[in-house]
């Protein structure tokens, strides 16, 4: 799930295990809290009255602003970029004169000269180097780590001016690299272009990389992500568009989950980020047949209309929901029990707010019902 709300409060900077219990001191009431450690590895505990969601929340206003202080390492993975990659370069000069510069490490400014006779700026201290192609042609490449490079595409693909929508850049930049870059040598590997992503040739500013470590190692899982400066399309974020639910007070969780409302928010260094398989065809058929069964169960008691949910295998055991992650789990869909089922689970998350949601009877007969009749649902 999004972290029961408190991802909003403490991005990815607290990896605790929550914990509520009854209060020895006060019979019926709860206390709860969490134990575990910050990125930068400082153990952590907290305790207070209620439950832990309620401690955690309450805590926030304290604890985030200490988070903002917290060196993030960045070494738990690493990103080559191929700079340029679109335009093949002349040479690379020094600013000292106009002596090539070595193949090898980059320290310092240096001006890139392209074969269509435009000039590009680039800083380095070392992060990007000279190579040389198949072809004896001269390329930059950079190896930076995970946020380092996150950073770099936020500032350059967006900016920081909002900074819940400069952190949801973050987790969808993350989340691109993670989908699309190769991987080479224990890195991800990527062009630095319009069709991929564009990368900052120097240091990114302090509120770039701030985004960047705030939403440490998250990224969304069980949808391709894209985005735009200005066009959103499903499954496609508008940068302008985020920074515009930032200004209304939305969360960077809550600006993601608008966009891709079935998927995971997570750590992609998650045994679990991986762990919905989609079953062939059925996100495709439930998204053709939702809105039908919306209007036939139109004035129900207890029916919402779910956001399309992702439908993954069974692992084991029987088809389940999850109304938490938005996941319903089934093992196929190729005969009318499996359809049953997948429709049986759909109804779960359609009435996960209403007793009808628990009356297996109920839900069952519902599904059925839709699956083999075109009768309206009471």
């Amino acid at each position: 799930g999004r972290g029961e709300g408190t991802v909003s409060l403490y991005g990815s900077m607290l990896r605790a295990k929550t914990w509520t219990m009854p209060d020895p001191a006060r019979p019926g009431a709860s206390i709860g809290g969490a134990a575990g450690w910050l990125a930068d590895g400082t153990p952590v505990w907290l305790g207070g009255p209620g439950g832990s969601a309620r401690v955690l929340a309450a805590a926030a206003p304290r604890i985030a602003p200490l988070l903002t202080q917290v060196t993030v390492p960045d070494d738990n993975a690493c990103v080559l970029v191929d700079f340029f990659s679109r335009y093949p370069i002349r040479q690379v000069l020094g600013d000292q004169g106009p002596a090539a510069v070595p193949d090898g490490p980059l320290r310092g400014d240096f001006r890139i000269g392209f074969v269509n006779g435009n000039w590009a700026r680039v800083e380095s201290r070392g992060e990007l180097r000279l190579d040389r192609d198949a072809a004896g042609a001269p390329q930059v490449v950079g190896r930076f780590g995970m946020n380092d490079y996150v950073a770099r595409v936020v500032e350059r693909e967006g900016d920081t001016s909002q900074p819940e929508a400069a952190k949801a850049l973050a987790v969808a930049a993350r989340s691109y690299v993670v989908q699309h870059g190769n991987h080479d040598h224990g890195c991800f590997r990527i062009d630095d272009s319009s069709s991929t992503q564009r990368v900052l040739p120097r240091m990114p500013t302090a509120a770039a990389r701030r985004a960047a470590d705030l939403t440490d190692a998250l990224v969304l899982i069980g949808v391709p992500v894209q985005y735009h400066h200005d066009k959103a399309a499903p499954g496609q974020m508008s940068w302008l568009a985020a920074k515009a639910s930032a200004q209304t007070g939305l969360t960077f969780d809550a600006i993601l989950a608008r966009t891709w409302p079935q998927a995971t928010l997570t750590s992609f260094e998650s045994p679990l980020s991986g762990d919905c398989i989609e079953v062939a065809g059925a996100q495709q058929w439930l998204q053709r047949n939702a809105p039908l069964w919306a209007r036939r169960m139109e004035g129900a008691a207890g029916y919402e209309t779910p956001d399309l949910p992702a439908v993954c295998e069974v692992r084991e055991g029987r088809p389940y929901e999850d109304a938490q992650r938005n996941r319903v789990y089934v093992y196929r869909l190729q005969t009318e029990e499996d359809r049953i089922a997948l429709a049986h689970e759909y109804i779960h998350l359609a009435f996960q707010h209403h007793p009808r949601g628990l009356d297996e009877a109920f839900v069952e007969r519902t599904a059925r019902t839709l699956i083999r009749t075109d009768n309206p649902i009471q």
